[in-house]
């Protein structure tokens, strides 16, 4: 593995020393061609091959010092491009106090001092800057064309929305093609992110003038009030579009997830506050080894009460459910999460006091948790009979 690791480092280093050296050769020759507009006199040309030598090794050892060889040759980002205008400022400050110092054919005039610092720092930048958009769109895991992109929209055209749309367009194996932004602040509108325009905000979804021919949208405001973020939900159901979000700010900022990591919008989201943590060792010291009834087992909250009762070792956990197939389902999730020796369903009416009685004489259980009620309350209170 350090065999193979030290020849990839040799490759790596190798290639660049090649790049770099054909670049600063270029942007020198170019300079001398550009301030003598392309008619170099012959005795400044061997004034370029007794310069050339010294200010080319200078700025490998200046780009050397800058650790711009320990890089990969696909990964590029503005410290490396800091690290590249560094090393070539300092080279033509040399440059420059060896024309005053000297005055020798040693020394580059000002004009190609200039020119040629502006020709070998774009195109040092330029090169890596290509083979960094070279693995992006064609040698990426993610860069290659899906059967089917679907257009999004997104909401929120901070860093959070401009990083997103810049991830899914270079990554294009996602099959996520951002389109438009949409965002609160009035001064973004008519503005474009990464080329994408801002139209206005989320509320324009519902504009019957507009058809944005949308498939998706992903809301990107990690840091947004709780009560914007429901108030944007609400207009996303409305206007009947698959939505997501981005991960929380905390995750973004500790590197725990990346901004294209995506997910369905949760309770958390639109909480306004923390969820409320749980005393743990109190429930536990009141479930652990005892016989807990949960009724309604099936439904919304009791099968999450069954999950979260499950984990803390009951003797015995009763699922009692008025709907065989909802009991099935917990039934079914709680066995593969291990629990098959603790779990009973149970098919029952809670009002029916017989079949009560007889559970309860039975299983003997010590813990209820009643979570057995109608869900659509308007609904069910216009059928009281039903009900």
């Amino acid at each position: 593995m350090n065999l193979f690791k030290k020849q990839s480092f040799a490759f790596r280093t190798t290639i660049l020393f090649f790049l770099y050296t054909l670049g600063l050769i270029l942007s020198l020759w170019l300079a001398y061609q550009f301030r003598f507009e392309f008619n170099v006199r012959p005795q400044y040309k061997v004034h370029f091959g007794l310069i050339f030598l010294w200010v080319v090794v200078l700025k490998l050892i200046l780009l050397y010092a800058f650790r711009q060889f320990d890089g990969l040759l696909s990964y590029f980002s503005v410290p490396d491009l800091l690290r590249i205008f560094y090393a070539m400022s300092i080279a033509s400050v040399v440059m420059y106090v060896v024309l005053r110092m000297t005055n020798t054919e040693y020394a580059a005039p000002r004009g190609v001092i200039l020119s040629d610092f502006n020709l070998s720092f774009t195109g040092l930048a330029a090169a890596r800057l290509a083979l960094r958009l070279l693995r992006e769109r064609y040698f990426s895991p993610m860069s290659g064309t899906p059967d089917l992109v679907r257009r999004v929209g997104i909401v929120g055209a901070g860093d959070a929305g401009a990083s997103l749309a810049r991830e899914l367009s270079s990554k294009r194996g996602l099959g996520l093609h951002p389109t438009i932004f949409f965002d609160d602040d009035q001064h973004k509108w008519g503005s474009r992110v990464h080329d994408i325009p801002v139209v206005g905000a989320p509320e324009t979804l519902l504009d019957p003038k507009f058809d944005f021919k949308l498939d998706e949208v992903i809301i990107a405001m990690p840091s947004a009030p709780a009560r914007r973020v429901g108030e944007i939900v609400k207009v996303l159901q409305r206007s009947r579009l698959k939505f997501e979000t981005v991960p929380s700010l905390d995750q973004l900022a500790t590197g725990q997830l990346k901004v294209t990591q995506l997910r369905p919008v949760e309770i958390q989201d639109l909480l306004g506050r923390e969820p409320v943590k749980l005393d743990t060792q109190n429930i536990a010291t009141i479930l652990k080894g005892r016989v807990v009834m949960v009724t309604g087992a099936g439904g919304s909250i009791g099968s999450e009460l069954c999950r979260q009762i499950a984990s803390f070792g009951p003797r015995h956990l009763l699922l009692v459910e008025q709907s065989e197939v909802q009991a099935f389902q917990i039934e079914q999730e709680l066995i593969q999460q291990g629990h098959a020796s603790v779990i009973q369903p149970v098919i029952a009416d809670i009002l029916d006091v017989a079949r009560m009685r007889y559970l309860f004489g039975r299983f003997k259980p010590e813990v209820v948790f009643n979570a057995a009620a109608h869900k659509h309350v308007p609904m069910m209170e216009s059928q009281p009979g039903e009900a």
